[in-house]
């Protein structure tokens, strides 16, 4: 019988069931990340990645310090400041991502449209000749963009997406992105030394093209002066990564790739989405979805608010996470208090399964129910 698991951190998050953290590749531990055979490891995993998440062959793929923030951080450095942008805000990292904005562009040339957390945009007011940066994925909500039909295939802007909690657990059209920034750490439940971007080959050509006018920190450069950093995208990476890590993503990518690639990703993520849905319409758990229209929910990451007057407080929800975290029944179920409406929160990535969201689900219920009847 399989045992459910308790953890259900937002990131870093859980590894697959049965992960060995046993290394596969003792050779690459004890050489240089620049030997030719270290750089034609790291490209092949780039090949692999691009299979794995439906990325087009003309994609331009490179690997960033930092995770997914030092990704996304490094795509709007190199390439915002051409043309006019607009920026959607509705969660903790689009809005840290306008104030990456902030630093480098004058209020003059990009537009915010700010909506409260997890509320859909509206995109009718989307000029395709300005770029645009979306997040794909917020956790701190649990919404995610579901609609692009308002990109145009003859657009001069480009659309820049934080996709580090989407890619890998969702079938992305990639045809209306045209540089996305991802983690190993979020669907895969890897190490996070390093983010990666994907660029279309109109991206690719706008950088050939584009120097920003200001400085790009050298970890984050995709131009040395005015010329592209063309060995990135073969292999090549900026600084000294763990070996580890490009070790874990080997072993990720096996196992990602035995689901069934994207799809069946996609799939383990809707069925845990589902389990949590399932839960809450067998039982009477006051609780209900942060994300009230289901078309705008995210796949990957559930957040639950209580229904309860009494219980709709950080204090209520602190204790009842610390009491599951110090029973060790379930871990990391409270959400981030910059969310307006105090919350429980549980990823549902594709390292998870069903039985462990509905176990989830039963502990999260029954010390609700404990610490209610102990405020009577």
């Amino acid at each position: 019988m399989t045992t459910p698991r308790p953890y259900f951190s937002s990131g870093p998050c859980v590894r697959p069931r049965g992960w060995n953290h046993q290394p596969k590749n003792e050779f690459l531990l004890h050489r240089s990340h620049r030997c030719p055979s270290s750089v034609a490891f790291i490209d092949s995993l780039s090949d692999r990645i691009r299979t794995l998440a439906g990325i087009p062959d003309d994609y331009h793929i490179a690997h960033i310090p930092g995770s997914g923030t030092g990704a996304v951080t490094s795509l709007l450095m190199n390439l915002l400041g051409a043309r006019p942008a607009q920026t959607y805000v509705n969660g903790v990292f689009s809005k840290r991502w306008l104030m990456e904005m902030e630093k480098i562009l004058p209020s003059s040339q990009f537009h915010v449209q700010e909506k409260p957390f997890g509320t859909a945009f509206d995109f009718k007011n989307a000029d395709p000749t300005h770029d645009h940066v979306l997040t794909l994925n917020a956790t701190t909500a649990g919404s995610c963009i579901t609609d692009f039909s308002w990109v145009s295939p003859d657009r001069e802007g480009l659309v820049i997406a934080d996709g580090v909690s989407a890619v890998f657990g969702m079938e992305l059209e990639w045809s209306k992105l045209d540089a996305v920034a991802f983690s190993w750490q979020k669907c895969l439940g890897l190490e996070a030394g390093l983010g990666t971007i994907a660029l279309s080959p109109r991206a690719y050509e706008h950088l050939q093209t584009y120097t920003p006018s200001w400085q790009v920190p050298h970890v984050l450069a995709l131009k040395s002066g005015d010329k592209v950093r063309e060995e990135m995208f073969k292999g090549a990476l900026i600084g000294t990564p763990s070996l580890l890590t490009l070790d874990e993503m080997d072993k990720g990518l096996d196992w990602a790739e035995a689901q069934g690639g994207i799809k069946g990703l996609a799939k383990r993520a809707q069925d845990n989405a589902q389990a949590i849905s399932d839960y809450l319409k067998a039982h009477n758990t006051g609780l209900d979805y942060f994300i009230q229209e289901k078309v705008h929910r995210s796949p990957l990451v559930t957040v639950l608010t209580p229904t309860h007057p009494d219980h709709q407080s950080w204090d209520f929800v602190y204790s009842v996470s610390k009491a599951l975290d110090a029973q060790k029944l379930a871990y990391d179920l409270n959400n981030h208090k910059v969310v307006p409406s105090p919350s429980f929160r549980m990823w549902t990535g594709p390292t998870l399964e069903p039985i462990d969201l509905s176990y989830g689900m039963t502990c999260l219920h029954k010390e609700l129910a404990t610490q209610s009847q102990s405020r009577l």
